[in-house]
């Protein structure tokens, strides 16, 4: 499990900044769709908007189940992407749902790790140190 974490770190990273520029207004959804009926290059916006979903699609998703394996079942992947992979809500609000998203990963490996009765992961070199997982969530405080 915390093999693949830093990799959804990243992936939760490169959807938080993603966010804050991709089209989440109906007007500006607008405004992307009548550029493209009329043949005109696609928005920043609207391309950030289509790589947001893509990610959550095609990255976060696998991640989750080779992560989770049976634990991740197909019903949470659409409970996700209902909540992580809505591009209609502000870069704040989309902010608050990768923060808890993150932390509740973190806390369902921790719990499996305590379960096992095995040691906190600590990589050498980094003991008293924010890095991983922690030093996201700083990142989103």
């Amino acid at each position: 499990m915390e093999a693949n974490l830093p990799r959804l770190e990243t992936v939760v990273e490169q959807l938080s900044s993603l966010g804050k520029t991709a089209t989440y207004t109906k007007s500006g959804q607008a405004l992307d769709f009548a550029r493209r009926e009329t043949g005109m290059q696609p928005r920043p916006e609207a391309i950030a908007r289509k790589e947001y979903i893509a990610k959550v699609d095609n990255e976060i998703l696998p991640l989750l189940r080779l992560t989770f394996g049976a634990q991740f079942t197909e019903r949470e992947g659409q409970s996700l992407k209902v909540t992580l992979g809505d591009p209609n809500v502000a870069p704040a609000e989309k902010d608050a749902v990768l923060r808890s998203f993150i932390d509740s990963k973190r806390a369902q490996i921790d719990t499996k790790r305590r379960g096992l009765g095995a040691p906190a992961a600590t990589p050498s070199g980094t003991a008293g140190k924010n890095t991983g997982v922690d030093a996201l969530l700083e990142k989103y405080k």
